[in-house]
């Protein structure tokens, strides 16, 4: 995923030349980084199975919470 997330970035670089392989330039340029959020979705759904199937019944929620609170908030403090 690292991989091909760094070409699509590195397509950015055809948007100086016009070469958008006939999409708009707003679409092209919005392409490398709606592939990385997709892919952080996907990395985020195999955790959290696995935390949901590991915590006690009846408390699927407040742990998706708690999980999803210190995984936003390690996601805005991760650039720092």
């Amino acid at each position: 995923s690292i991989i091909m997330n760094g070409v699509l970035s590195l397509m950015q670089l055809s948007l100086i030349d016009d070469r958008t392989f006939g999409l708009s330039p707003f679409v092209f340029a919005l392409g490398d980084d709606a592939f990385a959020q997709f892919v952080s979705g996907i990395q985020f759904l195999p955790t959290t199975i696995m935390m949901v199937h590991l915590c006690p019944d009846g408390s699927e929620g407040a742990s998706y919470a708690m999980y999803t609170t210190a995984w936003n908030s390690s996601m805005l403090l991760a650039p720092a």
